[in-house]
């Protein structure tokens, strides 16, 4: 899925995340390289190399528009694919209170 948001938007957003000038334009210039596009997938990745907590990806998900539902569905198979066979994910809950 391709995620479409205002940048300035989108920037304030990556702020609130807790994200820094350096990992944001890191972000910003991924996205002016594609055209302006990325895939929910790919913006996971960035997130998750700097680092990003689980709970810190779902809220940023889902103020972008993002279900949780499908934030959950990949980063279990990107668990699965890591893991190769030797794991099978059945269920990932998360304490948001």
């Amino acid at each position: 899925m391709n995620v479409e948001i205002e940048p300035h938007v989108f920037r304030k957003d990556l702020r609130s995340a807790g994200l820094d000038e350096t990992q944001i334009r890191e972000i910003e210039s991924e996205f002016s390289r594609n055209d302006y596009e990325m895939t929910d997938e790919a913006l996971l990745g960035k997130l998750l190399s700097f680092r990003m907590d689980m709970l810190g990806v779902i809220a940023l998900f889902g103020r972008l528009g993002i279900g949780e539902g499908t934030v959950m569905r990949m980063l279990e198979k990107r668990e699965r694919d890591k893991l190769g066979m030797y794991a099978d994910v059945y269920t990932l809950e998360v304490d948001c209170g």
